[in-house]
């Protein structure tokens, strides 16, 4: 089919960046607002709760899949 090859190559491209994204929040010193999001968010899924957390460069597909980490609760008086 005509649309086989562009599908496979958007979704080898997809899967580059996430392991991209993957490898970086483990080993590179993120300092940016949305790389230390990334990293933080990655960081609760192996520290927090390995159940939750596999959107590990973007935390919509947590949404998508039901995995998000839960609201901190806050104490009222």
């Amino acid at each position: 089919e005509m649309w086989a090859a562009p599908f496979f190559s958007a979704f080898i491209a997809g899967y580059m960046v996430y392991d991209e994204m993957h490898y970086a929040s483990h080993h590179f010193p993120l300092k940016s607002k949305v790389g230390l999001s990334v990293k933080h968010h990655h960081m609760k899924h192996h520290y927090q709760n390995e159940a939750l957390g596999y959107g590990v460069s973007s935390p919509l597909w947590d949404y998508v899949f039901g995995t998000t980490f839960p609201e901190k609760e806050t104490i009222s008086s």
